[in-house]
């Protein structure tokens, strides 16, 4: 995904944060779901990674 946002959207994002969906289809396990996210203009990055269960 990438964001291309206005003055006003962006300082809206910096304060209240966003929500992003993502559905994937994979069989029954235990799964890591890592996140980067990459601030281009300022050359910033943070990861995250979560633990997710599919029955």
């Amino acid at each position: 995904m990438q964001l291309t946002l206005d003055g006003k959207a962006r300082d809206r994002f910096a304060k209240d944060g966003f929500t992003t969906l993502l559905w994937l289809s994979a069989p029954p396990g235990d799964y890591r779901m890592r996140e980067l996210v990459i601030e281009t203009n300022k050359g910033r990055l943070t990861s995250g990674a979560t633990g997710v269960r599919i029955q």
